[in-house]
C-alpha cells in the first residue's frame, strides 16, 4: 500500500503532529537516527535523517508541524490525515495490539509503559479512521472494488476493546513493584588477574584486544573524540574504556560494580538501527516463529529461549537476544496464537532489558531445559516457569485487596467468566453463589495484625494434584475441584502468615481470565461443602 505524500509547503511536508510524522516514517520502512528541529513560520521544522530498511540507504524527511490545536487527538486533527491512509491506520492498530500479550508476564514497569503506549497509539489510530468516513455515510470508503470498508459500529467495537485492554494493563501498572535499580543488581567485581592484564593494554591495538590478548573482551562500540575511545565488555560483566591515539591504545579505564552496569545498559543492551529494522522486517504476523527467528539478527547471532508461557489462546516466549557480531544484547518477547503463528513481538533494550532479564531470573529460576530432556521434564519446567510469573503478577493484586483505597469491585467476575473457568454441572451453582455474594457482601477486609509475611501459590487447573509442590499451597478442596475447572487457567491461593511460623489467614480463588483478574473467594469451600441455591 502506498503512503500518500501531500504537496510540500516551501519544501516541507505538512504533518498534523509530531507523532503522525514519526508514524509515517515507520510506515515507509525507515528508522530515525537523527532529529533536528528549528522554528518556522506557522509551526516547527522537524528534520529526520533515517536509515531505510537494511540496504544502508539514508533518507531525510522534513516536516512542518503546527502548534497543537484544541480539537486534535494524539495524532492530530480534526481534519483527516494527508500522510497516512485509513487502511494504514487500521493495520497499524492491529499490529500494535498484536504486540501486547493477553496474559500478565511479570514485566518491569518500563516495559509496561511501552505496552500502554502501544495500546494508546492503537486506539488513536482507530479514532483517526473515523475522520475518513464521509459526511452522511456509515462506512469507510472501500480500499478495493469488492469489499466494503469498516462501518462505524465495527470501529466503535474495535476502539472499545482497545480501551478495555488499556485500562486492564493500567490497573496492572498501578500495582507493580518498582523495577530493581542498577545499584541493586548483581554487580561484577574486578579480579587482580583482570586488572593486571588490562594494565598491559597500553601500546596494543584494538585488534590485539579482540583476538584475546587481554582475555575474553569483546568490542562494544567506538566513539569519536577527541580523544577517540573504544568500549570493550568482558564476559564477567566488566567494562573497559580504551583511549586511542593513532592506531594504539594509550590508556584504559576499567569499570566494575554499578558503573559497569550503567555502561552496559547504555551501550550493550540494545540493538543497532540496522538490526532493529531487520527485526521489524522479519517479524511478520502469521509467519512461523522458528524460521522467523533464524533471520531476525544480522550478522547471525544467538537468540536463547528463557521462559515459555503456554495457554489455550496464546504462547508467550521471552528470549535473550545476543547479536554476537557487534556484541549487543536485548530482551525479545514473542507472541504466538494457538496455531503457532506469530502474532506480535516486543523488543526491550537498554536499562529496561537489563532489569527485565534480572526480574525473570528472580521470578522463574526454572527455565526450560535443553532439547534433549524428556518431554515430561520440559513440561514440568514450563509449568513451573508459568506459575512463577503468574504468582509474581498476582502479588500486587493481593497486596491491594486489603487496601481501603483499592476498588475491590474491579475483581468482581463478569457474567461471561463463569462459562470460561467452570465446567458443567457446577457452573450454574458457582454463578448463582458468587453473584449473590458480590451483591450482598464486599470481599476483602483488613489484614490480621502481625501477619506480615505473604506466601503465594499458583497452579494451572490441569496440574492440580499432578505436581505436588504446586498443589501444596492450596486448600484440600481443590483436589476434588480439579475436574470442575476448565484447563488453561491458572488459579492463585495465598496466606498472610506470622513471620517464622505456619500460622496464617488463608484465601483463594483468584484467577487471570484473558485480560482481567477475577476473584472467587473461598472457592474450595463452595464445592467441598456445597451452597444452598
Amino acid at each position: 500500500m502506498t503512503t500518500p505524500t501531500p504537496e510540500a509547503v516551501a519544501g516541507l511536508i505538512p504533518a498534523r503532529s509530531l507523532p503522525e510524522a514519526i508514524l509515517s516514517i515507520h510506515l515507509r520502512g525507515c528508522e530515525p537516527v537523527d532529529h533536528q528541529l528549528r522554528p518556522h513560520q506557522g509551526g516547527t521544522h522537524h528534520r529526520f535523517v533515517c536509515a531505510h530498511g537494511t540496504s544502508d540507504i539514508i533518507k531525510a524527511f522534513d516536516f512542518l508541524v503546527p502548534p497543537p490545536s484544541e480539537n486534535a487527538g494524539l495524532l492530530g486533527g480534526p481534519e483527516p490525515s494527508q500522510l497516512i491512509t485509513p487502511q494504514q491506520f487500521l493495520h497499524t492498530a492491529e499490529r500494535l495490539a498484536g504486540n501486547v500479550p493477553l496474559r500478565p508476564i511479570a514485566l518491569v514497569p518500563a516495559a509496561v509503559d511501552g505496552v500502554l503506549a502501544d495500546l494508546q497509539l492503537a486506539l488513536a489510530c482507530v479514532q483517526e479512521a473515523f475522520r475518513f468516513i464521509p459526511a452522511g455515510e456509515e462506512s469507510l470508503p472501500s480500499s478495493s472494488s469488492s469489499a466494503p470498508g469498516p462501518n462505524r459500529n465495527q470501529l466503535l467495537a474495535q476502539a472499545k476493546a482497545l480501551r478495555a485492554r488499556f485500562e486492564c494493563w493500567q490497573a496492572i501498572q498501578d500495582h507493580l513493584p518498582p523495577a530493581p535499580p542498577l545499584a541493586d543488581l548483581p554487580a561484577p567485581k574486578l579480579t587482580l588477574q583482570q586488572l593486571r592484564a588490562a594494565q598491559g593494554a597500553a601500546g596494543m591495538t584494538a585488534q590485539d584486544v579482540l583476538i584475546g590478548a587481554l582475555g575474553p573482551w569483546a568490542f562494544a562500540g567506538r566513539f569519536a573524540g577527541p580523544p577517540e575511545r573504544a568500549l570493550f565488555r568482558h564476559s564477567d560483566g566488566l567494562a573497559m574504556w580504551a583511549t586511542i591515539r593513532g592506531d594504539r591504545i594509550e590508556r584504559v579505564q576499567l569499570l566494575e560494580g554499578t558503573p559497569a552496569l550503567e555502561v552496559h545498559a547504555a551501550h550493550s543492551f540494545r540493538l543497532t538501527v540496522r538490526q532493529r529494522l531487520r527485526l521489524r522486517e522479519k517479524m511478520v504476523p502469521g509467519s512461523a516463529l522458528a524460521t522467523t527467528l533464524d533471520g531476525a539478527i544480522e550478522p547471525p547471532g544467538r537468540i536463547d529461549l528463557l521462559i515459555e508461557v503456554r495457554a489455550e489462546d496464546q504462547t508467550i516466549r521471552l528470549h535473550r537476544m545476543d547479536a554476537m557480531g557487534v556484541h549487543r544484547t536485548a530482551c525479545l518477547i514473542t507472541i504466538q496464537d494457538r496455531r503457532g503463528a506469530l502474532v506480535g513481538h516486543r523488543l526491550l533494550e537498554g536499562v529496561t532489558a537489563l532489569q527485565q532479564l534480572e526480574v525473570l531470573a528472580e521470578a522463574a529460576p526454572q527455565f526450560p531445559g535443553p532439547t534433549g530432556q524428556p518431554p515430561e521434564t520440559r513440561t514440568r519446567h514450563l509449568v513451573l516457569a508459568q506459575v512463577s510469573i503468574i504468582a509474581a503478577a498476582a502479588k500486587q493484586i493481593i497486596d491491594a485487596i486489603d487496601d481501603p483505597t483499592f476498588d475491590i469491585r474491579s475483581l468482581q467476575p463478569l457474567a461471561e467468566d463463569y462459562a470460561k473457568v467452570f465446567e458443567e454441572p457446577l457452573r450454574g451453582q458457582a454463578q448463582r453463589h458468587y453473584e449473590r455474594l458480590w451483591r450482598t457482601e464486599t470481599p476483602g477486609g483488613s489484614r490480621p495484625t502481625g501477619r506480615t509475611q505473604l506466601r503465594v501459590a499458583a497452579c494451572p487447573a490441569s496440574a492440580l494434584g499432578a505436581i505436588p509442590e504446586l498443589t501444596a499451597g492450596f486448600p484440600e478442596g481443590y483436589l476434588a475441584l480439579a475436574s470442575a475447572l476448565s484447563s488453561g487457567f491458572t488459579w492463585v491461593a495465598w496466606q498472610h502468615r506470622v513471620p517464622g511460623t505456619h500460622t496464617g489467614t488463608a484465601r483463594d480463588g483468584l484467577v487471570w481470565i484473558e485480560d482481567h483478574w477475577a476473584w472467587f473467594p473461598s472457592l474450595a469451600d463452595l464445592f467441598q461443602h456445597g451452597v444452598s441455591t
